[in-house]
C-alpha cells in the first residue's frame, strides 16, 4: 500500500512537495488549479517528477466536464498526463450514460472515477454501463452506505478499483475528516487496504493544522 496526500491548492506545489516527502508520504496528489494549468499549458510538468516519489491528479475542483468551455480546456490536460487522473461521478444515476460518453471523448487513459453520495446500487450500475475503472472514495461510500455493502462492494470489484481516497467521516456528511475523528472502523479499512496493494490518497480537508492531521493520519494508517 502506497500512501499519498492531497495538495493544499492554495499553497505553492513545490512547497506541498518537500511538506509530502518531510512527512514520509509515498507521492502526492496534485489538485489541478491555477499554478497547476500553467505548468501544463508551459510544458514546465517535469519540474514535479522526482524519481520514486509517485503523483497523482485531482482534475474536479476547477472543471465540470458538461461544461463546454470546462470540457475542452480539461481534454488538451488530459492529453498531458501520465498517470492516474481522478475525475468526480458527479451526476445522478439517470446522466450515467452521458458522463461516459464525455468521458470517453476526453481519449484519456489514465482518468479514474470518483464517487461522492452515490449508493452502493448505483456504483454497481456504472461498473456494468462502463469499462471506467473507479477511485473509490471510502469515506464518501460510508457516509451514504452500511459498513458490508461497502466492503462487499470492494472485494467483488477490487480489479476495477485503481486508486482509493481515504479520510474519516460523519454519517450523511463530506467530512474530509482527519483519521480517528469520524466513524470509520480504520481497522479493517486498513486491512482491506494493504490486502488490495492500491494507491490510497489521504483527503484530509477539514483540519487547521494540515501538517499535524496529516502526520497523525498517516501513522495511524501504517501502524494498523
Amino acid at each position: 500500500m502506497k500512501v499519498l496526500m492531497l495538495s493544499n491548492p492554495y499553497d505553492n506545489i513545490l512547497n506541498q512537495i518537500e511538506i509530502a516527502k518531510k512527512l514520509n508520504f509515498d507521492g502526492i496528489e496534485i489538485v489541478l488549479e491555477r499554478e497547476i494549468k500553467k505548468m501544463f499549458s508551459e510544458g514546465k510538468l517535469e519540474i514535479l517528477k522526482n524519481e520514486g516519489f509517485i503523483y497523482t491528479f485531482h482534475l474536479d475542483n476547477s472543471y465540470n466536464i458538461f461544461n463546454r468551455k470546462d470540457f475542452k480546456e480539461l481534454k488538451n490536460i488530459c492529453k498531458k498526463i501520465d498517470s492516474v487522473a481522478v475525475l468526480h461521478l458527479n451526476c445522478k444515476k439517470e446522466l450515467f450514460e452521458s458522463f461516459i460518453k464525455k468521458v470517453k471523448k476526453l481519449r484519456c487513459q489514465n482518468i479514474v472515477i470518483e464517487n461522492l453520495d452515490h449508493s452502493i446500487e448505483e456504483l454497481e450500475y456504472f461498473l456494468e454501463i462502463s469499462d471506467l475503472n473507479l477511485a473509490f472514495d471510502i469515506s464518501h461510500a460510508f457516509s451514504f452506505n452500511s459498513k458490508s455493502k461497502v466492503f462487499e462492494f470492494i472485494e467483488k470489484n477490487e480489479n476495477r478499483i485503481k486508486h482509493f481516497h481515504l479520510s474519516d467521516c460523519k454519517f450523511f456528511e463530506h467530512s474530509h475528516l482527519p483519521l480517528g475523528n469520524g466513524i470509520l472502523p480504520l481497522k479493517d479499512i486498513a486491512k482491506l487496504l494493504k490486502k488490495a496493494s492500491k494507491t490510497v490518497t489521504l483527503e484530509i480537508i477539514e483540519t487547521e493544522i494540515p501538517e499535524i492531521d496529516y502526520s497523525v493520519s498517516l501513522n495511524i494508517l501504517r501502524s494498523l
